[in-house]
């Protein structure tokens, strides 16, 4: 934080500890689909009226916990995140996350435009 503090000055805040509620083990899907409707979906929520789908995709890579959130909006895939993006450290009921690993190794973002077929 003190090297971000001095490059970035008072854009940088301070880290406060995230609540356990906030937590959850979750089991990503391994059924794929190019229809997005046909995925599996973990939540949903609104956004300026319209319905988006989160789910999570389990897509292991040189480790087995690699997952990607994928976000479908309007019946149409919206965002995927590719890459060691979301996961644990080779554990199924506890939470044991390194984070510099969530972002550092991102490969490839695409966002999929509806509106632009």
């Amino acid at each position: 934080m003190a090297r971000g503090k001095r490059t970035y000055g008072n854009l940088i805040g301070s880290m406060k500890p995230i609540e356990e509620s906030a937590f959850q083990i979750i089991e990503p899907s391994t059924k794929f689909n190019s229809e997005a409707n046909e995925l599996d979906f973990i939540d949903s929520f609104t956004i300026n009226g319209s319905e988006v789908k989160l789910g999570i995709l389990k897509t292991p890579g040189h480790t087995p916990d690699h997952q990607c959130p994928i976000f479908v909006k309007n019946n149409l895939i919206d965002f995927i995140q590719l890459g060691e993006s979301v996961g644990t450290i080779y554990h199924t009921s506890e939470l044991i996350t390194m984070p510099i690993s969530l972002c550092s190794s991102i490969t490839t973002i695409f966002i999929f435009d509806s509106d632009n077929k």
